[in-house]
């Protein structure tokens, strides 16, 4: 039972190794032979090789800057001690420092160093020719021959597979450097070791050299040059404060950052003031002169004047509509009561008409303070820029003058004090191992080359077998079975041998009652009384997908199980091949179905033979020549039914159901099929392919036999249905 708060997933990747593990047992035998093969291919190779000698030459590198002109500030790139020993181990690699080294050796001495060693074809084809001349056109000219080089081709020849021969290799955490070279010849290996680090030595000597030299010379003929772009450049920097008239920059801008400051305060106080202006301006000129229109803004009615001719309109409106009631139009009161209010009407409007161009005449100022103080903050701002463009391009002037002067100072002095044996220094390098004559081959390691085979033929060989694995879609326990059928696997039956013949497969459950076959067996028959509980299934089928996967042992020793507590007949409808007669030991052509569905016999007992207590069997008799119109006619049907009379359980064993379809017409005779699969041989689809036909005869399939296992693979598989070497061994 799984616990709630475990992890699957752990369990899963155990389960997964392990498997893995499993297949790398199971194939423990190829492994072992792809890693033979391998150590074997390796050794004809590496005892083929002709050997090479390294020697190995050890040089000390101490690290210093170079600093021959004393201006390493201006011209050191920074790339410190790495990058130093980099160039060192270059220069080692480089091609002039090989003909330095080439020069320095006697090739005379050495007359196969450019000849390649022969290939193993080419020694067996020479071994060939030497034995039968006669096949020499065969094999066609040999290309082995070295040509013959003299003068600048041999010089580059040899520089070449000197280089191809060296190898620089620093050592960790160290200024010490190996030099290895190697050659066929081990005097040779140690010869051009040593000269290689005698030529790099003196190679730095002749740098140095060659450097101060240069220096001095450089020196002598930069010195002029720097001193007239001095005086160039001090003389531009004075022309330029001339034409310039430049003071004192520093000062005047001073001034205009000032000035700049205050109009631009000015500046947002008259922008201030024109936005605060800006909606009643735009209400007055939309009225126009309208006065009705001009009492609805707010900033005009608030006015003053306004208000006091307002309040004269407001005091004669009242007066005339006090009079209204008492005196008629043309009365004297009445009259000088309306001249009155026409009058302080035409006072009020006429005062809203000065307000609105007052606020009018307020705006335009404003508007005009703005336009006038923002091209006074921009007149500003331009002579403040071309003041900085001025500092900038004196600044330019003043560093390059500065500039120069400190180099024209910088190389006079050094020329000053300038002495070529002083500046001499000579490289810190030396070797501190020189080669010695190598006392073994170091190539090839024939140790390390078998144990590489070992190991990587052992590992091509787990892939191979894991690869094989996992290519192959045959079944190989009762777990996967169940899994890919969905139906119950009553057990996995061991293999038993071999010898049909002479019976002892067919009937082992009577012969060895006590082997693991003859359990797996009885587990059979208990698997098939459980799914049986109602006694209902007397007719049991046996068949299997392919041919040779035991389905006939399995259903001969099913009966004789059967038989132990029953009554059992064994039938033979495998009517295109039919051998149980054979296998129970029945001599001759025995009767049996054929003779009985062509009325040659008349009676059961005469059909049916007994071969086992409580075991009879129904043979095929003569050969039928149409099985699938017998297995469908109803002539069989009924002879099926008078033959199973008698009998508490009727074991049939048919044809295998892919080849053809006589099981598939057979099912539907049965009351329940055993399926037997071939135990690493039947292929998963071929299995589900013929259940689904099965499933089309509404015949229940009541379980799976896994048959013809292997013992010691399935005990390294854990396969949970199979029983082992059986309870009595």
């Amino acid at each position: 039972m799984v616990n709630p708060g475990m992890s699957l997933e752990p369990r899963g990747e155990t389960i997964n190794l392990l498997t893995q593990f499993k297949t790398v047992l199971e194939y423990k035998w190829q492994i072992v032979g792809v890693a033979i093969i391998a150590i074997a291919v390796t050794a004809l190779a590496v005892f083929s090789i002709t050997p090479i000698y390294r020697a190995t030459n050890s040089i000390a590198i101490e690290y210093r800057q170079n600093n021959v002109l004393g201006v390493a500030d201006v011209y050191e790139t920074g790339a410190g001690a790495n990058s130093y020993y980099a160039t060192q181990l270059a220069v080692l690699r480089s091609r002039d420092m090989a003909e330095k080294a080439v020069t320095r050796i006697e090739w005379e001495r050495y007359p196969d160093f450019l000849k390649s060693a022969p290939s193993i074809f080419e020694t067996i084809k020479s071994r060939i020719t030497d034995e039968f001349p006669e096949l020499a056109p065969i094999f066609g000219a040999d290309k082995s021959a070295v040509v013959e080089l003299t003068g600048v081709a041999l010089l580059q020849a040899r520089i070449n597979a000197f280089v191809a021969a060296t190898q620089v290799e620093p050592v960790i955490n160290t200024q010490v450097v190996k030099v290895h070279f190697l050659a066929k010849n081990p005097v040779l290996a140690m010869e051009s070791a040593n000269a290689l680090a005698e030529a790099y030595i003196e190679s730095g000597f002749e740098a140095q050299f060659e450097a101060a030299r240069r220096a001095t010379e450089w020196l002598n003929e930069r010195l002029s040059g720097v001193k007239g772009r001095l005086a160039e450049s001090e003389s531009a920097l004075q022309e330029f404060r001339e034409q310039q008239n430049i003071l004192n920059i520093g000062s005047g801008k001073s001034v205009l950052e000032a000035e700049l400051t205050d109009n631009m305060q000015r500046l947002r106080d008259a922008e201030r003031a024109k936005n605060q202006l800006q909606n009643t301006y735009a209400q007055i000129r939309q009225a126009g002169d309208l006065p009705y229109l001009l009492q609805q803004i707010s900033v005009l009615v608030e006015d003053e004047l306004v208000r006091s001719t307002k309040q004269g309109f407001l005091v004669a409106e009242q007066e005339v509509s006090q009079l209204t009631p008492r005196y008629g139009p043309k009365h004297p009161a009445m009259i000088k009561a309306q001249a009155r209010l026409m009058e302080a009407r035409e006072a009020f409007q006429q005062q809203l008409r000065r307000a609105a161009q007052g606020i009018r005449s307020k705006y335009q100022i404003a508007e005009k303070n703005v336009r006038s103080l923002s091209e006074a903050v921009e007149k500003t701002r331009q002579q403040i820029r071309a003041l900085d463009r001025q500092d900038y391009s004196m600044q330019v002037l003043a560093r390059e003058a500065d500039a120069n002067s400190q180099l024209y100072d910088t190389i006079l002095k050094r020329f000053k004090e300038a002495d070529l044996s002083g500046d001499f220094q000579t490289l810190k390098a030396r070797v501190i191992d020189p080669a010695i004559l190598p006392a073994r081959p170091h190539l090839p390691n024939k140790r390390r080359a078998l144990m590489f085979a070992a190991f990587f033929g052992a590992l091509g060989g787990i892939g191979l077998a894991l690869v094989r694995n996992h290519l192959d879609a045959s079944i190989k326990t009762g777990d996967d079975l169940e899994q890919i059928s969905g139906k119950p696997v009553f057990a996995s039956v061991p293999e038993a041998g071999r010898r049909l013949l002479g019976g002892s497969v067919a009937k082992m459950v009577e012969d060895k009652p006590r082997s693991a076959f003859s359990e797996g067996i009885r587990t059979i028959r208990t698997g098939v009384l459980l799914s049986d509980l109602d006694k209902n299934k007397r007719r049991i089928l046996v068949t299997s997908a392919l041919p040779q996967e035991g389905k006939s042992s399995v259903a001969t020793n099913l009966a004789l199980a059967f038989a132990q507590m029953e009554k059992v007949l064994l039938v033979d409808c495998d009517l295109r091949k039919p051998n149980l007669a054979k296998y129970m030991g029945l001599k001759g052509s025995p009767v049996g179905i054929s003779d009985m569905l062509r009325g040659d016999v008349d009676r059961k007992n005469l059909a049916v033979h007994q071969v086992a207590p409580n075991v009879d069997l129904l043979p095929v008799g003569k050969h039928l020549p149409s099985p699938g119109q017998v297995l469908t006619s109803d002539r069989f049907r009924q002879l099926l039914d008078e033959v199973s009379e008698g009998y508490d359980r009727v074991i049939i064993d048919s044809a295998p159901c892919n080849p053809v379809s006589d099981t598939l017409l057979l099912a539907s005779h049965v009351d329940g099929v055993v399926f037997v699969v071939r135990y690493d041989s039947t292929n998963i689809k071929v299995v589900q392919t013929v259940l689904k036909k099965i499933a089309k005869s509404q015949t229940p399939v009541l379980g799976m036999v896994l048959n013809r296992v292997d013992h010691k693979r399935a005990m390294q598989s854990g396969d949970s249905y199979y029983y082992g070497d059986g309870y009595y061994s």
